[in-house]
This record gives structure tokens, sequence and C-alpha cells, in this order.
């Protein structure tokens, strides 16, 4: 049956572990950087466990997980292992950086993009 959400979150099983704030599909997968996936997990979780995933579509801002330095401003993209990055090669535009990541694993405050497609 069809469904209209205007929270802005969704729960997912997940099919494998899912750390926060990473990308997440709504199969439950982690996403890799050819794929955009529907949103970031609100908490980590392991095979089996119903988590909360705030969706792309939310209004606001969102926390991610860097997988390197990331300046200020910088447009990011989806990246290996649910992180975003600035490195644009078949990956998705998913928002720009409000924060600066100075490695990987920082997590960083990212206004997001909608509607944007892969680059080739």
């Amino acid at each position: 049956m069809s469904q209209n959400n205007d929270t802005g979150c969704a729960t997912v099983v997940l099919t494998e572990a899912v750390g926060l704030y990473l990308r997440t599909d709504f199969t439950g997968t982690l996403c890799g950087i050819t794929e955009r996936g529907v949103g970031y997990a609100r908490e980590a979780g392991a095979i089996g466990d119903a988590i909360g995933v705030i969706l792309h579509s939310k209004q606001g801002t969102i926390k991610v997980i860097a997988a390197a330095a990331i300046a200020v401003d910088a447009i990011c993209y989806s990246a290996a292992s649910g992180k975003v990055s600035v490195s644009a090669s078949t990956a998705y535009p998913l928002g720009i950086a409000k924060q600066a990541a100075g490695s990987d694993g920082d997590v960083i405050e990212m206004m997001p993009l909608v509607g944007e497609t892969a680059v080739a």
C-alpha cells in the first residue's frame, strides 16, 4: 500500500552493519561511490536492526562522514563505504559542506542537493 511520509525520516531494516551518519538505501545496504542511496543513518546498527534514516528530501542540513579532507563550501560527492568526499569521478553530488573535514572519519554538517545525477 502506498504511504505518504512528511517526517523526512524512514525506518530501514539493515542487511549489513551501518554506522552513524553513513549513506544507506531502502534495502538496508551501505552505499558505495556509484550509489546515491536514500539517506543517512540516524544511528548505527547491525544486520537485522531497524534504524532511522534521514532522507535526502528532508529539509535542513545533515551530518555526514567524510572520506578525506573537505573544505567549507566544497561540493560533497558519494564515496565508498557510505561516506562523502570531494572526488567527483563516477559519483553523485550530494551536498555542500558547511564545515571543513580534516581527514577520513570526520563528521561534518552538509546542506543537501536534491535531484542531482551522477558525474560521468
